[in-house]
């Protein structure tokens, strides 16, 4: 998290607030955060576990800001005028909700910028920047503990859905400090499952849940192919707990927007 906030204080142009939220059950980071920086950093201190989902609705509550760039504690932009070419971005796409990052992982060679804009079909909320008045319209996130196959996706299907656009650009880039390691844990793994099915139970109109049957079952195979056996029977054997204990969220999108969703994912692994 350091890096992350150093990076943000030490920009050509600087961020009009900063907000960290500190989730329930972590004793370090308030005090980490507040010796190392000072009062230049707002904090949002949860009592319970609300997970990543909850916490940036914590933020976007707070924000009084009409962008926000959502970052994770080991994410941060690799270009000192990132904010300036955010900024400048979102305003040129009125139509845009959220405009993703092109994301770095550690050992990948960092593209060079472009000024390709993508539509796409979803983001990573480890490098998004998010127009604030969208997301509202289109909805929190799912307060889930382990969000994984649930929370960019569900929020980018909801934004098309209420009329925004979901962008990808070259000028954006961020550096994710992690290996991915914890994918192979037994708690993503079954999470993920559970929640690609808990995902169509909630946004898709009935005729589409033959579809969100299938993307469970991809899932499964996805999983069973890296070898990621520990999770699955117990993801699936979850799913009608998961979807009970959600049931007040769901409000399903149009059928148009569903298809203009699967249109975009196809065309992004086009090759």
């Amino acid at each position: 998290m350091v890096s992350t906030l150093r990076t943000l204080l030490e920009a050509e142009q600087q961020p009009g607030e900063i907000i960290v939220h500190v989730d329930g059950g972590d004793n370090e980071t308030p005090g980490m955060v507040a010796s190392t920086f000072g009062r230049r950093i707002q904090m949002i201190i949860s009592a319970d576990r609300v997970g990543p989902g909850g916490g940036r609705n914590r933020i976007l509550e707070r924000t009084a800001t009409d962008y926000l760039l959502s970052l994770d504690d080991d994410s941060w932009p690799m270009d000192r005028d990132f904010l300036a070419v955010a900024e400048g971005l979102m305003g040129g796409q009125p139509d845009a909700g959220a405009i993703g990052a092109v994301v770095v992982l550690p050992g990948e060679s960092p593209p060079e910028r472009t000024r390709f804009l993508e539509e796409t079909d979803c983001y990573e909320n480890c490098g998004v920047v998010l127009r604030t008045a969208a997301m509202r319209q289109a909805g929190s996130y799912l307060p889930l503990r382990y969000a994984y196959g649930m929370e960019e996706a569900d929020v980018a299907l909801r934004m098309m859905d209420a009329g925004w656009n979901v962008y990808r650009s070259g000028d954006l880039r961020v550096f994710h400090d992690t290996a991915l390691g914890h994918h192979v844990s037994v708690e993503v793994n079954a999470a993920h499952i559970a929640n690609t099915a808990l995902r169509a139970f909630l946004r898709y109109p009935p005729s589409f849940w033959p579809l969100g049957l299938m993307q469970t079952i991809n899932r499964v195979r996805y999983a069973a192919s890296m070898g990621r056996w520990r999770g699955i029977g117990s993801g699936l054997l979850s799913i009608p707990g998961h979807c009970l204990r959600y049931r007040h969220y769901r409000a399903p999108v149009q059928p148009g927007t569903i298809r203009r969703a699967r249109s975009l994912a196809a065309a992004s692994i086009s090759p």
